[in-house]
């Protein structure tokens, strides 16, 4: 089984400037820069003959490049506690 996600690369300096906001929660953990990323969909787990048919039909997507404006942050929490920023 594999957990999958759709997400969308930043550039390189947007994630050095999110890495230098990484700090001041007590208890977390940060990511590396390069693995900082915009997710777009969760897909969950799946199996891999399924994952492998997902990432080709991901691999047909061509879609011009925009402009993102990110203005806050914000989290995800799990029984009351957050888990991901």
């Amino acid at each position: 089984m594999f957990r999958l996600f759709v997400g969308i690369a930043l550039p390189q300096e947007v994630r050095i400037r999110l890495s230098m906001l990484c700090s001041g929660l007590p208890g977390a953990k940060w990511i590396d820069a390069e693995s900082m990323h915009l997710t777009l969909r969760f897909i969950g787990e799946v199996r891999g003959d399924l994952a492998e048919d997902i990432d080709a039909a991901l691999q047909q997507v061509d879609a011009p490049a925009f402009d993102l404006l990110l203005t806050g942050i914000d989290c995800f929490e799990s029984g009351g506690k957050p888990h991901t920023v």
